[in-house]
């Protein structure tokens, strides 16, 4: 858990510290660091699950004592990992969106000849990790980089130091959501439907986005 939680310290310093020019950023660099925050994601994931895993098992030993007190004691504990948990969600954000920003960053990186095509390759070159990483924010549509989007961006805006707000969740994102929590609905009740159906659901989500996308 250590080691996870250096890691998240860690997203706030390296790349993204000082003022380090894109130009001077390696394209294999981006990539290691893509996969540090993979390790970084696996681990707060587990140790999500793990904290689920906890609570299920106090509610279920407080659901069977006949202890009001040791009811309250289990109901207590099951709060505690329950903020515990939040506080992982909250590191899973921030990976997330470290992740979408690398994923631009490496996108750019291996595009650099459209870049110059659009006339923006100098640029984007002579940016800050920073300042790109707020841009990157704006052109990206559905967590996918759009470079004329980001062509868009950078020539309407006269600052660097332009206040960009974090990316909402994707529409299609939400609908998987949505799917899972029916189908988890739907087994509660006891009724005989296949998980397999609402993956299906979610996948003709991704489907339907990406056939939108590719007419955009």
């Amino acid at each position: 858990m250590t080691n996870i939680w250096n890691g998240l310290r860690d997203l706030a310093s390296g790349l993204f510290s000082g003022k380090r020019k894109f130009s001077n950023i390696d394209l294999d660099e981006l990539r290691k660091e893509r996969i540090r925050l993979e390790q970084t994601e696996m681990g707060l994931v587990e140790e999500v699950e793990q904290i689920e895993a906890q609570k299920q098992e106090l509610f279920s030993q407080g659901a069977a004592e006949k202890s009001q007190r040791l009811q309250l004691i289990a109901a207590r504990k099951i709060k505690e990992l329950d903020a515990k948990a939040k506080q992982r969600d909250k590191g899973l954000t921030v990976v997330s969106h470290k992740a979408r920003v690398l994923s631009g960053l490496i996108s750019i990186k291996e595009n650099e000849a459209i870049l110059q095509d659009m006339g923006i390759s100098s640029l984007v070159s002579g940016m800050d990790l920073v300042s790109l990483a707020k841009y990157i924010d704006q052109a990206t549509v559905d967590g996918e980089l759009r470079m004329e989007r980001l062509g868009e961006v950078l020539g309407l805006v006269e600052s660097n130091d332009m206040d960009v707000a974090g990316p909402e969740e994707d529409e299609d994102v939400l609908a998987i959501l949505t799917a899972m929590q029916q189908a988890g609905a739907e087994q509660d009740a006891g009724n005989a439907t296949d998980v397999s159906d609402g993956s299906k659901l979610a996948q003709e989500t991704l489907n339907t986005a990406r056939q939108e996308d590719d007419h955009i």
